[in-house]
């Protein structure tokens, strides 16, 4: 009951601190705040009050506020969920029947080994530039056609970053200066 609470709150705040339970505007405001906010707005009016009063019209006012009102679930809430976890189930069951239809390890590797091919391949500036157009490639290009390209004598890497290039590829004659 909020009287009760009252009448500790002062006792403890006199035992910690003698005389701070004097402080009547402190204590009202401490109060309210601790009260349920429906119990709060109907005291709000009664400024006019003795905190003892507040306190019993408080009492009062608790006893009279109806219970919160118990959670259930209602059936056309119940009968969603159940759909939804049948929904799960069948896509559970579906996708363990495509996972046991897949392709094997090994084919998967052969497709992921022949996708890296593509991505490793290095071009000359001018294949890179000019695709099928190049009329002149670069030595470890990886253009498919070359027919049509006089080689250079330098590999691709100096081609492109002269003598800042890391990397060299066998029968390069390029020179430093």
């Amino acid at each position: 009951m909020p009287s009760q609470f009252l009448s500790k709150a002062c006792a403890d705040l006199e035992r910690l601190h003698s005389g701070s339970s004097s402080n009547v505007n402190i204590l009202r405001r401490f109060f309210l705040a601790v009260l349920p906010p429906t119990a709060r707005a109907i005291l709000a009016g009664s400024e006019k009050s003795s905190l003892t009063d507040l306190a019993n019209i408080a009492d009062k006012v608790i006893e009279n506020l109806p219970e919160a009102p118990v959670n259930t679930i209602e059936p056309s809430i119940m009968n969603l969920i159940k759909n939804l976890t049948d929904q799960v189930a069948s896509l559970q069951l579906e996708f363990a029947s495509q996972r046991s239809s897949r392709p094997s390890l090994r084919s998967q590797e052969s497709s992921r080994r022949n996708r890296s091919k593509s991505f490793n391949r290095i071009l000359c500036i001018n294949h890179f530039k000019f695709k099928s157009a190049a009329t002149s490639c670069s030595i470890g290009c990886t253009w498919s056609d070359k027919r049509n390209c006089s080689i250079k004598q330098i590999c691709v890497y100096h081609d492109v970053y002269n003598s800042s290039a890391k990397r060299c590829i066998d029968g390069c004659a390029f020179q430093k200066n």
